[in-house]
């Protein structure tokens, strides 16, 4: 898919760590049981939504 940062925690490491949100704990567990190409997917096309609506959110508290 895309290059990684070197420093990309493994999956296992973001599932023990007890910090870790509940909701991205449910999204790794779910995607686990997925096809990886589908999974990886659809987690970029979030990720792009995810982040154009931070943009949008953070836009409107910045004045012009």
């Amino acid at each position: 898919m895309s290059d990684q940062p070197p420093n990309l925690p493994t999956i296992e490491h973001i599932l023990q760590n007890p910090g870790t949100s509940n909701w991205l704990r449910n999204a790794i567990e779910s995607s686990l049981k997925r096809d990886p190409v589908d999974a990886a997917g659809d987690a970029e096309l979030l990720s792009l939504l995810l982040a154009r609506r931070c943009d949008d959110i953070l836009k409107s508290f910045t004045p012009c």
